[in-house]
């Protein structure tokens, strides 16, 4: 497995799963200072135009897949604060 960017180039370290594609993902989200709230107002975009945009049922996949995405990019934001949060607080 490859990680594949969005302009579609690959890069040469392999990927070791789904969760090294998040990871370097949502760090790109939180180091733009967008966090939670930029993931999950994409949810909710996306969500809302479900089955408005695009021409049939394959367009519409696509809308499902973004939520999903954000969704987990959400969840690895949000558990990462969380465990950023503990660690100071056993300082």
């Amino acid at each position: 497995f490859f990680f594949q960017a969005d302009d579609g180039k690959r890069d040469a370290q392999e990927s070791r799963g789904l969760g090294d594609v998040y990871k370097r993902q949502t760090e790109v989200v939180v180091d733009n200072g967008h966090g939670e709230g930029f993931c999950l107002g994409n949810v909710v975009k996306y969500a809302q135009r479900y089955g408005k945009k695009g021409s049939g049922p394959e367009e519409y996949r696509k809308d499902l897949l973004k939520i999903i995405h954000y969704g987990i990019i959400a969840l690895y934001n949000h558990d990462m604060i969380r465990n950023m949060e503990n660690e100071n607080e056993n300082k």
